[in-house]
């Protein structure tokens, strides 16, 4: 007998808060994104973008990532992309995809894999990438 499994959706996507020296700040919302979660299979990001994070815009967004997808966990000059290996309603892992030997898995926030995510194109990001790496 199958069971199906219940998505969970968050909307107005918000970090975590923070705690210093006994007072807490509250963690930033992404008014309008939202997210949709089917723990242990897949994560749609969707929602409005929003114009300085106060007004949200027409431009609208979706993004569906599934287990084994391709998805960004980290940048700097470069922009590095791993594959998903683990998706539950809190954090999304995305292992390094260089190919080593031993590749460190990233678990992301729902609050940073949507901030990193949103707009994902891998051909775009693999463009940028070999401009940046003619400069560095």
């Amino acid at each position: 007998m199958k069971t199906s499994k219940e998505p969970v959706i968050i909307h107005d996507i918000k970090d975590r808060d923070r705690t210093k020296r006994g007072k807490v700040f509250p963690g930033k919302v992404y008014k309008g994104q939202h997210a949709e979660i089917i723990p242990g299979e897949s994560i749609r990001l969707f929602g409005a973008e929003a114009q300085w994070y106060r007004y949200p815009t027409s431009d609208g967004y979706s993004q569906t990532f599934k287990l084994g997808d391709q998805a960004v966990y980290g940048s700097y000059n470069l922009t590095y992309v791993g594959v998903i290996t683990g998706v539950s309603a809190a954090r999304i892992t995305v292992t390094e995809g260089h190919g080593g030997r031993n590749p460190r898995n990233h678990c992301l926030s729902i609050y940073e894999f949507n901030w990193r995510n949103r707009h994902f194109d891998l051909q775009d990001i693999q463009e940028q990438n070999a401009r940046m790496m003619q400069s560095i």
